[in-house]
C-alpha cells in the first residue's frame, strides 16, 4: 500500500491536492511548470531554491517520548487559553523544563 501511494500518479493527485512541492525532483519539476502556466507572475523557482534554507530539524522532525512532551504541553497551553494562568512565560518556561527532563530521561536509557 505505502510503494502504491508514492507512485508518480498518486503522489501527484496528494501534492496537488496539499498544494506542496512534491519531493521527487521529477514531480517538483513537473509542480513549478503547472503552477507558473496557472500564475504567470509568480517566480515559483523562489519556492524551490528556498528548500536549501529549511529548519533542521524541523518542526515536524522525530521527537523521543512524543506522547508525553505533547501532553505536557498542551496541560500548560490550555491553561493559557483558558485565562487560568495568565503569566504566559512563567506558563512556558513550566512547559520547557518539563520537556527538557523529559527528553534528558529518554536519552539517558537509550
Amino acid at each position: 500500500m505505502v510503494k502504491w501511494f508514492f507512485e508518480n500518479p498518486q503522489l501527484k493527485l496528494l501534492t496537488d491536492n496539499y498544494s506542496c512541492i512534491p519531493a521527487d525532483k521529477e514531480l517538483a519539476n513537473g509542480w513549478k511548470d503547472a503552477n507558473s502556466q496557472k500564475y504567470p507572475k509568480v517566480d515559483f523557482q523562489v519556492f524551490l531554491d528556498a528548500l536549501d534554507y529549511v529548519d533542521s530539524p524541523n518542526h515536524e522532525a522525530y521527537k523521543p517520548a512524543y506522547t508525553k512532551i505533547n501532553d505536557a504541553v498542551a496541560l500548560v497551553w490550555s491553561g493559557i487559553t483558558s485565562g487560568e494562568n495568565l503569566d504566559v512565560k512563567a506558563a512556558l518556561d513550566t512547559a520547557n523544563a518539563e520537556a527538557q527532563k523529559l527528553l534528558d530521561e529518554y536519552w539517558a536509557s537509550h
